[in-house]
């Protein structure tokens, strides 16, 4: 019997490893433990299996708004019998880590324009410049 405990707790340890910042992959987790079919997950639902890929890719900007993608994974969850808050939770980690990335990405972008219009200026300043030396 011990031998069966520790193989159990491994596998619990390397879904909550794979599942810590991921709501889709648990959902498609649990949803593939229960032997459910995308199909049926949509049919109990009542949304499209489109719908059912984005939430289990964490594909959620696709989604037609927050308010929706959180309904959305709190009914997946409850149907699944997972802890909708917990869903939830990582959701909002996820959402947040996105959220922080593309600030990061728009920063560089707005840096590298801010840049790029100083090129110009730059440019004149040096021609003006050489050509008061001559």
């Amino acid at each position: 019997m011990s031998d069966d405990t520790p193989i159990d707790e491994e596998e619990s340890v390397s879904e909550e490893s794979v599942v810590k910042d991921s709501p889709g992959e648990l959902l498609k987790i649990q949803r593939e433990k229960l032997g459910m079919t995308e199909k049926s997950v949509s049919e109990e639902l009542h949304i499209t299996m489109h719908y059912v890929r984005l939430l289990e890719t964490n594909d959620f900007e696709r989604l037609p708004g927050d308010v929706f993608a959180r309904g959305y994974i709190k009914s997946y969850a409850d149907l699944l019998g997972l802890d909708k808050q917990f869903i939830v939770s990582l959701y909002n980690d996820h959402t947040k880590h996105h959220r922080e990335s593309e600030e990061v990405a728009a920063q560089k972008k707005r840096a590298e324009r801010y840049k790029d219009k100083k090129l110009p200026w730059l440019f004149f300043f040096g021609i003006a410049f050489l050509v008061v030396l001559i």
